[in-house]
């Protein structure tokens, strides 16, 4: 089956002050509607590519999949 969701993700990611995390938007919101795999398991790999170098980064991350995930619960709610 295909399902279609419209998403502000761009909006969100903007909000977080950065438009490149826009996919991790779209994959917590996803993984909410979808669980292909763990969400501990997405942020175990954030935490090891990105760990102490870029800690701006991973905090970033770590909030678009939130908001993602949130987001995408919201949809589940509300369909």
């Amino acid at each position: 089956d295909l399902e279609v969701m419209m998403l502000p993700a761009t909006a969100i990611a903007s909000e977080l002050g950065d438009t490149r995390v826009t996919n991790m938007v779209l994959l917590g919101a996803l993984l909410a509607r979808r669980p292909l795999m763990q969400l501990a398991s997405v942020e175990r790999v954030l935490h090891e590519k990105l760990g102490t170098r870029r800690v701006h980064m991973l905090e970033i991350n770590l909030n678009a999949l939130a908001r993602g995930v949130a987001l995408g619960q919201e949809q589940t709610a509300s369909a």
